[in-house]
């Protein structure tokens, strides 16, 4: 059973499909680390719920750190004890599924349940053999927000368009207001927390992931390494 589920998956989605095939007091396992954080501990209501619904299933709540949790996964899949469900960011999820750790989505659900998902966000966990490393269980949106009094008191009508403009803006910003804070980051410590920064090198030019291919060695990640040493000295 635990190569049946092992998959990344929205717990709900993957249970309800093969849940009817499942013997009485089948206990499922489900590594994630959404229940690690009181914001996200909805998701106990999703398991609550699913019990309810499913009486002759237990789910074995295995909370992980974002962090290590795809360490976790492959120390416990390498030594032959896997959970059986498994929530990853999509590129761990892509990696573990390259190793022959997860099975592909594709073996999991009918086509008719693929037809009703997003494409582009479907398509973050596509591997190089064509086929789905897991479902995402929502898209991560990150937004830029700005003071837009500020702006106008520095003689601004709209937010900055491209990085340029942006680096101009907040270095007028600290030479007007010396302690003024150009551009806010999540600066959680995490080993994953770098991604963080990918929507603003997307939106501003320098596009370190696009579709399958990952350019992380390149001339526009230097530029933005770059840049981020400047709006650290002068911005």
């Amino acid at each position: 059973m635990n190569r049946l589920l092992r998959c990344l998956c929205i717990l709900t989605l993957t249970l309800g499909i093969t849940g009817t095939a499942l013997a009485a007091q089948v206990e499922i396992s489900f590594m994630n680390w959404s229940t690690t954080e009181d914001v996200m501990r909805v998701l106990y209501k999703v398991m609550e719920d699913f019990e309810k619904d499913n009486p002759d299933i237990k789910i074995k709540n295995m909370p992980v750190g974002v962090g290590e949790i795809r360490n976790q996964f492959v120390t416990m899949t390498m030594g032959g004890n896997p959970p059986d469900v498994v929530m990853l960011t999509p590129g761990d999820a892509v990696a573990v599924y390259s190793m022959g750790a997860i099975i592909p989505a594709e073996e999991l659900y009918p086509q008719s349940f693929f037809d009703g998902l997003i494409k582009n966000f479907y398509d973050t966990t596509l591997a190089e053999d064509g086929k789905h490393a897991g479902i995402l269980w929502g898209p991560n949106t990150l937004t830029f927000f700005y003071n837009k009094p500020m702006l106008k008191k520095l003689g601004y009508n709209a937010p900055p368009k491209t990085i340029d403009e942006m680096t101009a803006m907040m270095k007028k910003a600290k030479a007007e207001i010396p302690d003024v804070i150009g551009i806010g980051l999540d600066t959680t410590i995490r080993t994953v927390g770098f991604c963080q920064l990918w929507p603003i090198m997307n939106t501003f030019e320098y596009e370190v992931i696009k579709g399958n291919s990952v350019k992380f060695n390149s001339d526009n990640m230097v530029k933005f390494g770059e840049w981020m040493r400047t709006v650290m000295k002068e911005c």
